[in-house]
């Protein structure tokens, strides 16, 4: 009598190796990373466009300001100012009558990221503070302020950058 021994079967396993595991973990690794750098650029340039659209605003109602010119200023001394001032937690961009140094109120106020660097010069680490503006709408040289006729501004935070070049 032959006896057939009978196999017994294992259920299939269930479940991840951790090889798979390892692997499904550094790639969802990668995708973060990724992700997150992109967003951070993204925000970045999000801030610099704020930023750029602020200063021309700003320098606009400056210049507007300037040309209406109520305090009757003699064309070699500004008519109208855009300030740049820093706080603990932002900076604000503000237009004021006549220069940022003797101004006692502002017209408007307007915040940017305190991160936010406003340069003539991009190779240059001095920051601008002030643009002034005379009594027909030209930038006239203060002291503090910047002092070319037709400058062109750098708006930049870490790799992101604007330029404004102002008329």
């Amino acid at each position: 009598m032959k006896l057939n021994h009978l196999k017994k079967q294992h259920p299939a396993q269930s479940g991840f190796t951790l090889i798979e595991l390892m692997i499904t973990i550094t790639v969802m690794t990668i995708v973060l990373f990724m992700g997150s750098s992109l967003t951070s650029a993204w925000i970045d340039q999000s801030q610099v466009n704020n930023a750029t659209s602020s200063i021309q605003s700003a320098i606009s109602q400056a210049k507007a300001l300037a040309l209406r010119n109520t305090n009757n200023t003699p064309l070699t001394a500004a008519a109208a100012s855009a300030c740049l001032t820093s706080t603990s937690s932002q900076n604000v961009i503000k237009v004021v009558r006549g220069e940022c140094a003797s101004a006692t109120a502002s017209v408007q106020e307007m915040p940017i990221s305190n991160r936010i660097t406003i340069k003539e010069d991009p190779n240059s680490s001095d920051q601008i503070t002030c643009i002034s503006f005379n009594s027909i709408g030209v930038v006239v040289p203060v002291t503090g302020c910047l002092a070319s006729s037709n400058p062109t501004l750098t708006i930049g935070k870490n790799n992101e950058s604007a330029t404004i070049v102002i008329r």
